[in-house]
């Protein structure tokens, strides 16, 4: 049964990315969102991926820095089963010395999510058809964006 994948991504400007991957099809599959790292073993991102009935593993897998070059470096793979309209959602958030958090909380429409770095706090909603990002420090709200799709 045929399956149409869609990629949305969300850059926050100086901060980090949100990549939702979503699916229609009259039938569950089971996506996998992958990311390869580099050989040197220094992963640049801290990646957080939320997916109903999810799962994180890593693999043995390759890069190539020049053509006809290949060496071994991991991959992490997110795993989850997806029915239409289901998704998975995925933070990448630069390794820079930030102690990042980031939780799903209860939404009534769609997906909302946390990221907390001290004071700062940004709620994430993710609905069908609208992107929303609140940034707020100290409680107090500095910034408000909503894109829609």
């Amino acid at each position: 049964h045929p399956a149409t994948p869609t990629r949305s991504i969300l850059f926050i400007k100086g901060n980090y990315w949100i990549v939702r991957d979503s699916i229609s099809s009259t039938n569950e599959h089971r996506a996998e969102v992958r990311f390869h790292f580099d050989s040197s073993g220094n992963d640049a991102l801290e990646i957080k991926c939320f997916g109903r009935d999810g799962r994180w593993f890593e693999e043995d897998g390759h890069v190539s820095h020049c053509y006809g070059e290949r060496e071994p470096a991991r991959t992490g793979v997110f795993s989850a089963p997806l029915k239409n309209g289901d998704d998975i959602v995925t933070f990448l958030l630069p390794k820079t010395g930030i102690d990042w958090n980031v939780e799903e909380i209860e939404a009534e429409d769609g997906r909302a999510f946390l990221v907390s770095v001290g004071k700062r706090q940004d709620l994430v909603i993710i609905r069908p058809a609208e992107w929303l990002w609140r940034r707020s420090f100290d409680e107090q709200v500095l910034e408000t964006i909503s894109v829609e799709q």
